[in-house]
């Protein structure tokens, strides 16, 4: 765990040094501007391109068009992985090299829609190939497209340390550090850089290999220029600090004969003091020079870093003999350094740009949670579970000062907003109320509720078998016990409310229905937290069937005269709030 410690340490020590650098910030484009450059899009350019001289690729794009995501129009990579590693357990070749390949292919098409997505960042190819009005080949972006998957599969070399490899929480160490870049030399060396434009037409975004050495000239030149004033100014700290030794052996001698002076005058015996403030010639030795030094290093130090505070192109001291060194080894590795860059070796239209974009600022990362919930208050099925009301009114998380707000209560105390579980029968919502208490330090508290996934009513059904009710015997897992209650279930989507009824009986108790079930009313069985609606309905059955087996933990159908249903119910033998809420509605029903 150290080990894991320290790693991080540095790599987030590399982190807030570049976000520390001017202008490093790059402010992704509107969305508008690449809906149409999606994943999903870049995939259907990739499986268009032929590539003859690769033996895999056929096979690959073969993989990656049959998968049900790909013809679903997925954006979700981690669904791309997942559905290859799928086809390739279904494979009965079990022959991994192409679906490895395939999970290359899609990496790669990942990281172009990132790239994509970021504002006005200079590419390898020409952007407007990927234009839904251009219809010549994609040349540039081909090109680019297949020097950059042979870089990362690299002849398929450590492909099953890479790819078609499960999610583990394994941390394993990395034994390739030599390989990785200079990540602090490399921050230092951006930091000399004004990152200004400096195009002929700022209006246009070149591609990289646009006048390359012409730039990569001209970086040269811009860092020098920096260094040479970083040098100039830290030398400037230097004499600062020789003045002020200066200064001080000055004060030193003037205080000495000032003191020498009022002694004699006023017959002080000023003389141990001065003695004491000034070293005398015998101990004047390396102890007494060190000393000096120091004290003239912690004044310098002192002042120095008071001047850099009120004027910040200055350093202190210490800084500006730390940064001395590194100017002048970064000038001098500057001055030999040969560009190791990777460059797209098509030169057509080599001088095709792309319209600046117009950015946006990056708006709140959203958990999950609250991501589906905004998802489901848009979908109109379920508007009737979102009415406002001044009791218990729910938070706008559309406004993002109030998602804010609610992040910030989720880290504080362990919240959860949102649709936090969802399954085909049941979905749990914990809302955000606003409080009545306009001063109170949390101005939102999670209310939980659970809810209908399609929004119908469930239904309850009342069998009745010559003047008798059948009640079930039934296991149910909230309460951890057996129950006798009336045959309950929920409703499918492309059903009426009746046709649930009948179905449920029928595989409940396999019965057999004389006529169409009665619908006695509605009720919601715990209205503190669910908001379900259950459909209650009176069937008269012909006939019905004991299960053998245990079925949805139905151990057995009792029948129950329906004059004893009060006796039953005095005798705390049916607690199921589903079933005496039904038994209520036949009452009122049969008066």
């Amino acid at each position: 765990m150290r080990n894991i410690l320290q790693k991080l340490y540095w790599l987030l020590s590399t982190v807030l040094r570049l976000s520390a650098l001017h202008d490093i910030y790059i402010p992704p484009k509107a969305p508008e501007e690449y809906k149409k450059l999606k994943m999903q899009n870049i995939i259907t350019f990739v499986t268009e391109f032929e590539n003859p001289q690769d033996p895999l690729w056929d096979k690959a794009i073969h993989i990656i068009k049959n998968l049900s995501c790909y013809q679903n129009g997925n954006n979700d990579r981690s669904v791309y992985l997942h559905k290859i590693k799928q086809k390739f357990k279904e494979d009965a070749s079990k022959c991994k090299t192409p679906y490895q390949y395939a999970e290359a292919i899609i990496n790669i098409c990942y990281n172009y829609a990132c790239e994509l997505s970021i504002c006005n960042v200079t590419k390898h190819y020409d952007v407007n190939e990927l234009s839904e009005n251009f219809s010549g080949e994609k040349t540039t972006f081909r090109s680019d497209f297949l020097n950059r998957l042979n870089q990362d599969w690299h002849d398929g070399n450590l492909a099953d340390e890479k790819y078609l490899l499960d999610e583990t929480m394994y941390f394993k160490e990395f034994e390739q550090l030599k390989a990785l870049p200079k990540f602090k030399i490399a921050t230092r060396y951006t930091g000399y850089v004004s990152y200004k434009t400096t195009a002929e037409n700022e209006s246009i975004i070149y591609r990289y290999e646009y006048n390359f050495n012409k730039k990569v000239q001209h970086h040269k030149k811009e860092i020098h220029a920096s260094i040479r004033k970083h040098l100039l100014l830290a030398i400037i700290c230097l004499f600062m600090a020789f003045a002020i030794d200066r200064c001080l052996d000055l004060f030193q001698d003037q205080l000495q004969i000032y003191m020498t002076a009022f002694s004699t005058t006023k017959k002080l015996a000023l003389l141990p003091c001065i003695k004491w403030i000034h070293i005398p010639a015998g101990l004047k030795s390396v102890a007494g020079q060190a000393l000096e030094w120091l004290l003239l290093l912690i004044v310098s130090e002192v002042v120095t870093s008071g001047l850099a505070h009120v004027c910040p192109v200055l350093s202190s001291l210490s800084d500006a003999l730390g940064d001395i060194g590194n100017l002048i080894k970064d000038a001098i590795d500057i001055s030999f350094a040969k560009p190791a860059i990777y460059n797209n070796n098509c030169m057509a239209d080599i001088a095709a740009g792309e319209k600046r974009n117009k950015s946006v600022p990056i708006s709140l990362v959203l958990s999950p949670e609250l991501k589906k919930y905004i998802k489901y208050q848009k979908n109109g099925i379920h508007a009737d579970l979102f009415k406002n009301s001044s009791i218990y009114p729910i938070a706008d998380v559309n406004d993002e000062s109030i998602t804010k707000n609610l992040m910030q209560l989720e880290e504080l105390y362990g919240y959860k907003f949102g649709v936090v579980y969802q399954s085909n029968f049941n979905t749990l919502i914990v809302d955000p109320i606003k409080s009545s208490n306009s001063e109170a330090p949390k101005k939102f508290f999670p209310y939980e509720r659970i809810v209908s996934p399609n929004g119908k009513n469930g239904v309850v059904m009342i069998p009745k078998y010559k003047n008798n009710f059948l009640l079930l015997n039934q296991y149910r897992h909230a309460p951890r016990k057996m129950q006798y209650s009336f045959p309950r279930g929920f409703s499918e989507d492309n059903s009426t409310s009746s046709e649930n009824a009948a179905r449920e009986l029928k595989e409940e108790i396999g019965a057999t229905i004389v006529n169409e079930p009665i619908l006695l009313g509605n009720v919601i069985s715990d209205s503190g937290l669910t908001g379900n609606r259950v459909d209650v309905y009176l069937v008269e059955i012909e006939s019905f069937q004991q299960n053998q087996l245990v079925h949805e933990g139905i151990k057995q159908i009792i029948e129950i005269p329906v004059n004893k249903m009060d006796d039953w119910i005095r005798q705390g033998k049916i607690d199921d709030g589903f079933s005496l809420s039904a038994y209520a509605l036949y009452q009122s029903h049969i008066k």
